[in-house]
């Protein structure tokens, strides 16, 4: 369970931690739009334009557990950038650790003398790791990285997953450091590359011979006119993205990967026909043998 888990949300950047209670937020709100990251954002992050009754507004902070002081300025300033003449049916802030008792009744307090909030909540580390506890996607593209703990997710009998990175030089780049969130800079339909490194903890070869492309919660985007699309060579595995409508039946790798006993292998899969346009989590699953899957760690694509 993440719940249970030590997984730090504050060591993400400001930017991150947006990003990721976006995600989350989007899985409940559908509607929900993400405000670029800056300091004229008027106190809104997040927005959802559920109800005539008002906006559904989420601001977000990271913190340490002894910066409350600092907090409650930060949480002020954002509430004062506030458009009051728009009504909104429920502020929420999202923390990176869970609030104290006094902050609560601080808050509480101080949100009286905002009355166009109608409603308001506090999403803390424990809520949202519970949120995250039904959403491993989520966790894997943020934290996958520089969570080691999360290796053993990827590991199948005797074949783990050692590193998973994005080629450079190519037309997509990370969205944030440390996270597996990448999103196309230019052009439509570039290529994405992914370096991948297996190794084989068994005293057997293993033959990994078909991979197989898994999508959920794709979404499309409005975007400008597509330009050209970046083309780069071909590396070891090819597989179509097909726009982001991918096929997920398995696909037979030519020739098939062998990882000898105790060793590691290294090879790319370039993932073509990358569409334009669409937002979505996207993870490649390995075969093996006689029906055996090593299922990689999602990865948030945005093309």
């Amino acid at each position: 369970m993440i719940v249970d888990s030590p997984l730090d949300l504050s060591v993400l950047s400001p930017e991150a931690f947006q990003s990721m209670c976006f995600r989350l937020v989007q899985r409940e709100y559908p509607r929900a739009i993400l405000v670029n990251f800056a300091s004229w954002d008027r106190g809104r992050d997040i927005v959802s334009l559920e109800t005539e009754t008002g906006d559904f507004v989420f601001q977000c902070k990271t913190m340490r557990r002894t910066d409350f002081s600092k907090l409650k300025h930060r949480v002020l300033e954002s509430l004062r950038a506030l458009d009051h003449q728009s009504a909104i049916a429920c502020w929420t802030l999202c923390l990176s650790n869970d609030p104290t008792t006094p902050f609560i009744d601080w808050l509480r307090k101080t949100l009286k003398e905002f009355p166009f909030i109608a409603d308001w909540r506090i999403w803390g580390r424990s809520e949202l790791l519970r949120r995250l506890d039904a959403n491993l996607d989520i966790v894997q593209s943020t934290f996958f990285p520089t969570w080691m703990a999360l290796r053993e997710r990827f590991q199948l009998d005797d074949v783990e997953l050692v590193e998973l990175a994005i080629e450079t030089g190519t037309g997509w780049k990370p969205q944030h450091d440390e996270t597996l969130s990448f999103y196309q800079v230019s052009g439509a339909n570039s290529d994405l590359v992914l370096a991948i490194t297996l190794r084989n903890r068994g005293t057997i070869s293993a033959l990994v011979s078909r991979a197989r492309i898994e999508m959920f919660d794709p979404r499309r985007r409005l975007r400008g006119l597509p330009g050209e699309g970046l083309l780069w060579p071909q590396v070891t595995y090819a597989l179509s993205l097909k726009n982001g409508n991918p096929d997920q039946s398995p696909i037979r790798l030519t020739p098939p990967l062998e990882i000898h006993a105790g060793k590691h292998a290294c090879f790319n899969i370039r993932l073509f026909e990358t569409g334009y346009a669409w937002t979505g989590s996207v993870r490649i699953h390995l075969l093996f043998g006689s029906g055996r899957e090593l299922a990689l760690p999602w990865m948030s694509l945005t093309a």
